[in-house]
C-alpha cells in the first residue's frame, strides 16, 4: 500500500511528468520530467531529470521500461532491498535528547510488525494507554 503516484504526458510541451499529486496534472508539474518531449514514456533513449527543491538535475541512471517483466522485476528487486533493511532492524531503540514541547515523545521504542512505507516502525506505549510512533 501506500500513496498513488502518476506519470503522464504535459499538454504543454509533450514531456513526461512523474507527480504524487494528482492535482499537478492540471498544472502540468511534477517532480521527475522527461528531456524532451516524446510520444511514449519507453520510448529508446529518452533522458530524465527531477527536481531537486532549487533546480532540475539530470540523472542518466533513470529509465522508464515497458512491460510486465520489467515491472516484476523492479518489484523484485524492491522487495529484496526492503527485507533487508528490516531483517537488520533493531528491536529496540531508544530515542533521546529532546526536553521541550515534544519531550513526551522520548523513551524506549519496539520494532512493530507492521512495517511504514516499507520502513521499520516503532511504537511506545505512554501514559494511559496511547501509542507513540517513530
Amino acid at each position: 500500500g501506500g500513496a498513488t503516484h502518476w506519470l503522464y504526458r504535459c499538454s504543454a510541451s509533450g514531456e513526461w511528468l512523474v507527480t504524487d499529486d494528482e492535482s499537478d496534472i492540471a498544472k502540468n508539474a511534477g517532480g521527475i520530467d522527461s528531456a524532451r518531449a516524446a510520444a511514449l514514456p519507453t520510448e529508446a533513449g529518452l533522458a530524465w531529470t527531477y527536481y531537486d527543491g532549487t533546480a532540475w538535475q539530470d540523472d542518466p541512471k533513470m529509465t522508464c521500461t515497458e512491460g510486465d517483466e520489467a515491472a516484476a522485476a523492479w518489484e523484485a528487486a524492491d522487495q529484496a532491498r526492503r527485507a533487508a533493511i528490516m531483517a537488520r532492524a533493531p528491536t529496540k531503540v531508544t530515542f533521546a535528547g529532546h526536553e521541550g514541547r515534544n519531550k513526551m515523545l522520548m523513551g524506549p521504542y519496539e520494532l512493530s510488525a507492521e512495517p511504514a512505507h516499507g520502513y521499520p516502525r516503532y511504537s511506545k506505549r505512554a501514559a494511559g494507554g496511547a501509542t507513540h510512533w517513530l
